[in-house]
């Protein structure tokens, strides 16, 4: 077999694009034909936990917060195009963060932070200023170890209560009531909850927010109806289910109400349950799915833009992140997966994943916090079509010209991430075509 000048190849194709681009951007097609086409992969920060999505300088882009497992909230500011800032602001609050939740809990028209202190058994509150900056925090000790923070109005009083599920005591879940005035009750344990897989939704359609469960000791999925005031009845629907897993809320078969999916640990499936619009669930030939072994994290989200909810799903064993297809009644058909990869041929486990338009070209894209050994963890984002992001602009100087091609081809030669504009993991002669595909895109 001959030998072939693999960068004499990329210089002839890449060397045929014009030294500069219309400045008139195009969109990747979202269609039948494109659907899910996600492109470059980007990577920041190590040592990551929890990660949360909100526009907290209200300039109408998606920002990023991350916890770190060295006592640290880092909050990293996108730029509009889909690009973080490569020294993030860090707040120190407490030993071993955990979970993270976003909402404006003081009702002045900015995002706050809350997080758990896994060891230290509380809660911090770090008050947003509308900048992106956080100022005072506020400590709040709950029960025991927080795990799991979900944010809802459980009291109809207009603000955000909590719900904390707790690390050393599953069956322990707390209601901490917000008092208004950066001001909270004192955590009250609610009884009949048996683990700390839980969501908060109006799947009864009564206007009050319902507490969903996934319970691994009584193996199954159970809905406990809010009452009002705060207070939550005893279950009401109950399914079997093996190891269920990390759940989900939305209407999956378009009929306006809520449905609900888990995913299970230990048998690589999924279940859909249907609300018949009264908080009654069933289920239907629709509702079971094969998905790749040990699903970590799952979310529903419009990814093709057609109107209904789609479903993807982390794989920690398979190191993929699977995205099914809704046919707009509820069934659910596996059509991608994207591979986690911190390096070329280097995959990692997908931990956490989160959706949200980051580049402001009216596609969702997809962030993933990896792991990669013990606590060596990253974030990866996979940006779906080209849009306002001018991805082909390798040196960010905002125009498209001969130094973005040579960077690509230095970055496909050294075998970096950043030439893997598929998202595969792999170099090939489809990340040229893409780069090309992207450079002709343009700059908005």
């Amino acid at each position: 077999m001959p030998t072939v000048d693999l960068k004499r190849c990329i210089l002839a194709a890449v060397c045929l694009l014009p030294a500069a681009t219309p400045a008139v951007a195009q969109s990747a097609p979202l269609g039948p034909n494109g659907r899910y086409s996600f492109g470059v992969l980007r990577e920041i920060g190590v040592f990551q936990k929890q990660f949360a999505f909100a526009d907290l300088d209200h300039d109408g882009d998606q920002d990023l917060v991350v916890t770190q497992t060295d006592d640290g909230v880092s909050v990293y500011l996108n730029d509009g195009s889909g690009v973080f800032d490569a020294q993030p602001d860090v707040y120190n609050v407490s030993n071993e963060e955990h979970a993270l939740a976003i909402g404006d809990l003081d009702l002045d028209g900015h995002p706050d932070l809350i997080v758990s202190n896994t060891f230290s058994w509380g809660l911090t509150f770090l008050w947003g200023d509308g900048s992106g900056q956080f100022g005072e925090s506020t400590q709040v000790l709950p029960a025991s170890d927080p795990l799991i923070l979900t944010l809802g109005d459980t009291d109809g009083d207009g603000d955000q209560d909590i719900l904390v599920s707790n690390w050393s005591r599953f069956s322990v879940v707390a209601h901490i009531e917000n008092l208004g005035d950066r001001r909270f009750g004192e955590a009250v344990r609610l009884e009949g909850f048996e683990d700390g897989v839980l969501d908060l939704a109006d799947v009864t359609g009564d206007g009050v927010l319902d507490i969903i469960t996934a319970d691994q000791f009584a193996q199954s999925i159970r809905v406990h109806p809010g009452l009002g005031g705060g207070a939550f009845g005893d279950a009401i629907d109950s399914f079997v289910f093996h190891s269920p897993g990390p759940l989900a809320t939305g209407d999956l078969d378009g009929d306006g109400d809520l449905d609900i999916v888990n995913a299970s640990y230990s048998d690589d499936s999924l279940v859909a349950l249907f609300n018949d619009g009264n908080g009654s669930f069933q289920i239907t030939l629709d509702s079971f799915l094969e998905v790749a072994e040990f699903p970590g994290d799952l979310l529903l989200e419009d990814l093709d833009l057609d109107g209904d909810l789609d479903l993807v799903v982390a794989s920690q064993v398979e190191r993929v992140i699977q995205i099914s297809h809704n046919d707009g009644q509820g069934g659910l058909l596996l059509e991608r997966e994207l591979e986690a990869c911190p390096d070329i041929d280097q995959p990692r486990q997908p931990m956490r994943i989160g959706a949200a338009d980051l580049d402001g070209n009216g596609a969702v894209d997809i962030g993933v916090l990896n792991q990669f050994y013990q606590f060596n963890n990253t974030m990866h984002f996979y940006y779906q079509g080209y849009g306002a992001t001018c991805i082909a602009d390798m040196n960010k100087d905002g125009q498209l010209n001969f130094f973005d091609i040579s960077q690509y081809v230095q970055a496909y030669m050294a075998r970096d991430l950043d030439a893997d504009f598929t998202g595969n993991c792999a170099l090939n002669f489809y990340d040229v075509s893409s780069f090309i595909a992207a450079f002709n895109a343009g700059c908005p």
